[in-house]
């Protein structure tokens, strides 16, 4: 009898270690994920220009999202169905009598505790201050520029006064250093975003940009740009109203007070908080009170926005009108816009540059999909 002529390149005929396989699996992810980027990049561009999805094909769309998002939660009920020895109509009539059928799992499918991992820490060059200097084209300018930034906290050991008099040492203070001798720049109209873990002194450099309080060393200099800063839990007096405060936030940005009346029924229409508008702030909720702080942002145009992760608040159809209002913000070629997210999706799409900040110092700045690899490849 004779053989069955094999059909495979010389590529394939090649037996592939698991290590081979799993590199080889690494980088085919790489590309499809890099596609996705791409074309959602397309798509913020074509939003920008005011070139509206075809109707028909969001709709096509959100199907398939829905039927990604059903199949998955079957697959999983299967899958607890099977671990339980029950069928799946059991099972579901045990979820809605809120019956928790996890306990009832065997052994091997409850979740092990994974023993804690040494941290690990990038490799941050020593490098001087022209390191992350980005040269300026003919008719560009720099709208941020920052020089050797250190921002330290300082913590008071509370005594009561009688004691404090009577003591004869000086009280011990501890000193953190948050923000670590940073420089760099970023251009007039440019989309710069900043990640990294927690407590990695984002959100302070984000604060000391936005003048919330000055750099204990080095200096910052917005060339008299009008700057905003959009951040949770800044900027709002709890016990006035929300008009109250959207008076208020307008004001300490620099307008008049007939130039935010003019702009006050966008605002209050854009945030949706109906009758909230007119009680204290002190009694919304983070996702109302995100809210009016993007809306305030949105319709109070500044030169300078800066974004502390608020694209993680609000409702699904909150999420979706401010990250349209916010295409249409940052399409406009003279905002600067920096951007403080976890969402590396988000900076993927949205930023021309990124910064990757660890404890304080900088790892890396450059194009977003090469840095963003990088830290994801650090934080697995």
């Amino acid at each position: 009898m004779k053989e069955q002529e094999d059909m495979r390149t010389p590529e394939e005929a090649v037996e592939l270690s698991p290590e081979e396989i799993k590199k080889k699996e690494e980088e085919e992810e790489k590309i499809r994920h890099r596609a996705l980027v791409e074309a959602a990049r397309k798509e913020n561009e074509a939003i920008a220009n005011g070139l509206e999805m075809d109707p028909e094909e969001e709709a096509k769309k959100e199907a398939e999202e829905k039927e990604k998002r059903i199949a998955k939660v079957l697959a999983k009920r299967a899958k607890y169905a099977q671990a339980a020895g029950k069928s799946k109509q059991e099972l579901i009539r045990d979820s809605e009598n809120n019956k928790d059928f996890y306990t009832e799992l065997p052994s091997k499918m409850k979740k092990k505790k994974k023993k804690k991992k040494k941290e690990k820490s990038p490799f941050i060059p020593g490098v001087d201050d022209s390191a992350w200097t980005e040269p300026l084209k003919e008719g560009e300018e720099y709208a941020i520029k920052v020089r050797d930034v250190k921002i330290r906290y300082k913590s008071v050991q509370s005594y009561s006064i009688k004691r404090s008099l009577l003591r004869l040492k000086k009280v011990n203070t501890q000193s953190f250093e948050a923000v670590k001798g940073v420089s760099f720049e970023v251009k007039k109209g440019e989309i710069f975003g900043i990640t990294g873990k927690n407590g990695s002194g984002k959100s302070t450099l984000l604060r000391a940009l936005g003048h919330i309080f000055s750099p204990d060393e080095g200096t910052i200099d917005l060339y008299g740009h009008s700057v905003s800063l959009l951040a949770i839990g800044v900027g709002f007096m709890k016990d006035l109203t929300g008009r109250e405060n959207i008076m208020l936030s307008g004001m300490l940005l620099g307008f008049t007070e007939q130039e935010v009346k003019d702009h006050m029924d966008d605002i209050i229409d854009f945030a949706g908080l109906g009758d909230f508008i007119d009680m204290p702030v002190r009694t919304y909720s983070s996702g109302m009170y995100s809210k009016l702080a993007f809306s305030i942002t949105a319709f109070l145009d500044t030169d300078i926005m800066l974004i502390d992760e608020v694209f993680s608040v609000g409702d699904a159809k909150f999420k979706k009108k401010s990250y349209a209002k916010m295409q249409e913000l940052i399409s406009e070629k003279n905002r600067t816009v920096v951007i403080v997210s976890h969402n590396l999706f988000t900076l993927e799409t949205l930023c021309d540059r990124v910064m990757w900040l660890h404890d304080g110092k900088i790892v890396k700045i450059g194009d977003p999909l090469d840095i963003i690899e990088e830290y994801r490849d650090f934080m697995s």
